[in-house]
């Protein structure tokens, strides 16, 4: 009996828990069909074997605008979700594939965009789909924002542009007329016209500032690399400030790392303007004590070396809670500072960002009263210094006793750009013929002869470009010099320019001192077109076919008697040889791509300027490729190209010696 009991108890038990699972059950699928119902989503399960919609919740049929179940299919069919869903039906594994895909529906003559995610399940595919129209329009209207903020970022960029061309047109007549008057003035209007030029530096400083600005904001801005000697980028950033320096009495200290080495391969012009930047607001802000420049050798990599640049000073410091501020644009870090010393809080900001460019990091270190501290470490590789193929880095003082006569043909449709050209070329034995337009240029070329041509880029009828393009295919025009100036001096319009056939390119406002470099610079590279004292020559010029004959490699002796000493024979040479690294890379380039008539100019500098330091062996075997290359044909040049590149390596073995002992 109490078997009996037990199992009937048992029974009991057990019906009882089977109740209440079911009423589990029960509740779960009430639940489950509650939220299938009202998701927000559009829920459905397709059959895989007949492709009609077996379920589906209110907010699908709310989705694709349907009062009814069975008008789905219909839907789905003409709609392509059907076709869309059986990819996968091809699935090898079904049960673990899921797909993602976006449908246009056009629903009670609206345009829609549906979102469909789906899967297998068993027999059956089920889904969600979801109206995604508003975030569809919402993507929209914020790419349409984005296109019109650069839109007006590229605007804002060319307005920029174009404004520091129309304010460097003008400034370049303020800059020569103030030129001309300290030349010849005396007393205070020396001094008015010294503080002229001193206000138009802070006005360029402050155009070229907003430029940069622009351009970094754009992500415009493109290192160009090119190999530089370090040491001597660093003292030629710091020279400009000694008569700052002298006359605030500070002291000035410039240490560099003797375990740097001698060349790097960066953007040097970046580095320089950093520098300046820094240089520029350590001799401002400081009254008394001294500013110095360190650069050292941070750390070393087979690839690179690691450089850190301070520059420290014992000015007026910045307090800590403003020192964040110092690298935001347009800001300093007191209003005050701004009314007594000027600027427009960009100098740092600009420093900041380039920096980050280089893929570096800056930082900044200051006490009140006690000074301050920027340093920043950038990356460079080891690497060959090349020269330009201006005078600046050829000749760092020019003898411009020398430049007695030529004729030059001036495109320039300005007038005041006209006089002070023409004013800066008066003591000179220099006859200028003036061309008001690309198309006067041409025609004038066309008719007289000339040493060089100076080119205004930007000229109504026919641009400095294109009567550029125009010369160089006429007789007598692939080989003269065209110098080519412009207010626009972003690096597109220096690269413009030699696209152009241009030999060499001039920033406005122009210079004095710098113009008449590039002038003696080119002239001096025509033969016969100024009068110059030529180095005596141990062969005949002419007879370069007997080139077995033996040639001095450098007349060191002579060139030092020549230039007065060995100190300023030794600058020259260097330039040279700096020089000559550049324009043989230039060639070798030049060859590969057959571009003759720049491989010509270029071999032609390169004997002009053997000539000038008495590289006799040099330069005969400049001008045997140059004269290859003046009748461009099939056959090889790069045999004297190797020849000239030998004779490179043996003048500078030889000066190396002569220079040491």
């Amino acid at each position: 009996m109490a078997e009996d009991f037990l199992g009937e108890s048992e029974r009991r038990l057990i019906q009882q828990e089977m109740f209440q699972l079911e009423d589990q059950k029960l509740a779960l699928e009430e639940q489950y069909q509650y939220l299938f119902e009202n998701a927000l989503a559009g829920l459905f399960r397709i059959d895989v074997r007949t492709n009609r919609v077996l379920t589906a919740n209110k907010e699908l049929l709310k989705t694709f605008a349907v009062e009814e179940l069975g008008e789905l299919d219909s839907l789905f069919e003409r709609f392509g979700i059907f076709a869309e869903l059986e990819e996968l039906k091809e699935s090898d594994y079904p049960s673990e594939e899921s797909l993602t895909f976006s449908s246009p529906l056009r629903i009670s003559g609206e345009e829609r965009m549906v979102r469909i995610s789906a899967r297998y399940k068993g027999d059956t595919i089920e889904g969600a789909a979801r109206d995604i129209t508003s975030l569809v329009n919402a993507e929209k209207r914020m790419l349409e924002a984005i296109r019109e903020a650069e839109q007006a970022n590229h605007a804002k960029s060319l307005f920029l542009a174009n404004m520091s061309h129309e304010i460097r047109t003008p400034l370049n007549g303020i800059v020569g007329y103030a030129e001309l008057i300290q030349r010849a003035g005396e007393g205070n209007i020396v001094r008015f016209a010294d503080n002229i030029l001193n206000e138009s530096e802070r006005l360029m400083t402050l155009i070229n500032q907003l430029l940069d600005i622009s351009k970094i904001e754009a992500n415009q801005v493109q290192l160009e690399y090119d190999g530089f000697r370090l040491k001597k980028l660093v003292k030629e950033q710091a020279n400009p400030f000694k008569p700052k320096l002298t006359e605030k009495n500070l002291s000035f200290e410039l240490h560099v790392d003797d375990e740097l080495a001698d060349s790097y391969v960066g953007d040097s012009f970046r580095l320089g303007q950093i520098l300046t930047n820094l240089l520029s607001n350590a001799v401002k802000f400081t009254a008394r004590g001294e500013v110095e420049l360190s650069v050292n050798l941070f750390a070393r990599t087979e690839e690179k070396d690691w450089i850190r640049f301070a520059v420290r000073d014992t000015g007026i410091g910045i307090a800590p809670e403003k020192q964040a501020a110092v690298f935001e644009k347009f800001i300093q870090a007191d209003n005050s500072i701004q009314r007594r010393y000027g600027g427009t809080g960009l100098g740092v900001a600009i420093c900041k960002e380039l920096v980050e460019i280089m893929e570096g990091h800056i930082q900044l270190y200051s006490e009140v009263g006690k000074g301050t501290e920027f340093s920043f470490v950038i990356p460079m590789r080891m690497g060959e210094a090349h020269g330009s193929t201006s005078l600046s880095a050829f000749l760092e003082e020019t003898d411009l006793s020398r430049l007695s006569s030529g004729k030059i043909l001036l495109a320039e449709d300005y007038k005041v750009n006209q006089d002070i050209v023409l004013l800066h070329l008066e003591p000179y034995d220099i006859t200028v013929d003036v061309a008001e337009n690309g198309e006067e240029a041409i025609r004038k070329f066309a008719r007289n002869s000339y040493d060089m041509i100076i080119m205004d880029v930007h000229m109504p009828r026919l641009s400095g470009l294109e009567a550029t393009m125009e010369i160089r295919k006429m007789e007598g025009g692939e080989d003269i010099p065209i110098v080519g100036m412009s207010a626009s001096a972003f690096a597109s319009d220096r690269e413009a320019c030699r696209r152009a056939g241009m030999s060499d390119f001039l920033a406005k406002p122009i210079r004095r001192e710098s113009f008449l470099d590039h002038i003696y610079f080119w002239l001096s590279r025509r033969e016969g077109s100024i009068e110059v004292d030529e180095p005596e020559l141990s062969f005949d010029i002419e007879e370069v076919d007997e080139s077995e004959k033996e040639l001095p490699i450098l007349r060191y002796d002579e060139f030092c008697e020549d230039m007065g000493g060995a100190e300023d024979a030794d600058m020259v040479i260097e330039g040279y040889l700096d020089s000559a690294m550049g324009l043989m890379e230039e060639i070798v380039l030049d060859l590969d791509n057959e571009r003759w008539v720049e491989a010509h100019r270029n071999s032609h500098s390169l004997k002009g300027g053997a000539l000038s330091i008495m590289a006799d062996e040099m330069a005969r075997s400049a001008l045997i490729l140059e004269m290859a290359l003046k009748e461009p044909d099939d056959r090889d040049k790069m045999p004297l190209y190797w020849d000239l590149a030998q004779c490179l390596y043996r003048l500078y073995g030889e000066f190396k010696k002569k220079r040491t002992t």
